[in-house]
């Protein structure tokens, strides 16, 4: 709110509402491709965001959108801006705002809130779990949006980070850019903590998560205010790849990939 216009009001609106529906099932054709590209039978490459909103039910998260919608627009005008997208048969501007800061915190929260509430097979359930890697990097957005949210922070060797990085298709093909990718992802969250009090997080070695399961859960489960249940330790935690670099980095890339990733060597081997 602070930066409203109605330029930036249109277009985030927009933004969201186009992002929303590629998260959906999307069309026929679209998940014909997306079969295809999954078994390397398409040469092209798709966004491969669309679907993972279909868990909470296309029709409710749409449902829900359109309601979230109408909360935030206060008129929709048959117009163009500058930033409208081109070639469209009716463009749209949407006019919204300005809202008080703590107004948009709450529809945002009621919408996510409400989404995971409607889950399948998941009434009644007290508690969410989102496991987006990226979330640390968005905590402070994400403790003013859920006040009682709490972070675990899953660390690994950043080396096996990096290794593991390189065989994704978002991950990079270079042994220096990624090193460098992953330290600057380090180095933002290293701020974003300062900024969160000790107990919104906690920060968790794999390898302990691993090798110790049941103290570190119980850690986890403390951090978080629930019961620890014999249960969690049926789920399998042999499978860290620790220790991947040392066949997977090139002796070549070596030196560098240390060099980058040094500063945080330090931290996360000595945290273990």
């Amino acid at each position: 709110t602070e930066r409203w216009s109605v330029n930036r009001a249109d277009v985030a609106i927009h933004r969201f509402d186009r992002l929303i529906s590629k998260c959906l099932k999307g069309p026929f054709i679209l998940r014909i491709v997306g079969r295809l590209e999954r078994y390397k039978l398409w040469p092209l490459t798709t966004q491969g965001y669309y679907r993972i909103l279909s868990g909470f039910g296309d029709d409710y998260v749409r449902s829900r959108t359109d309601m979230l919608m109408e909360e935030l627009i206060s008129h929709q005008s048959s117009a163009q801006m500058i930033q409208t997208q081109p070639y469209q048969l009716r463009p749209t501007v949407y006019e919204s705002g300005p809202f008080e800061k703590e107004e948009l915190v709450e529809l945002l929260r009621c919408y996510v809130n409400d989404l995971y509430s409607n889950l399948p097979g998941k009434k009644g359930a007290t508690y969410w779990l989102d496991d987006t890697p990226f979330n640390i990097l968005h905590a402070v957005e994400l403790t003013e949006l859920f006040k009682d949210m709490r972070l675990i922070h899953i660390y690994r060797d950043p080396r096996d980070v990096v290794s593991s990085y390189i065989t994704k298709s978002w991950g990079g093909d270079d042994w220096e850019q990624v090193a460098i990718r992953v330290a600057g992802i380090y180095k933002q969250w290293h701020w974003v903590r300062t900024k969160l009090s000790s107990k919104q997080f906690i920060e968790i070695s794999l390898e302990d998560l691993s090798a110790n399961p049941k103290r570190t859960l119980q850690k986890i489960c403390d951090h978080i205010g629930i019961d620890f249940e014999e249960r969690l330790l049926s789920i399998k935690l042999d499978k860290t790849n620790s220790g991947r670099w040392n066949k997977e980095i090139p002796s070549t890339a070596l030196d560098t990939v240390h060099r980058h990733l040094d500063p945080f060597l330090s931290e996360y081997l000595s945290k273990r």
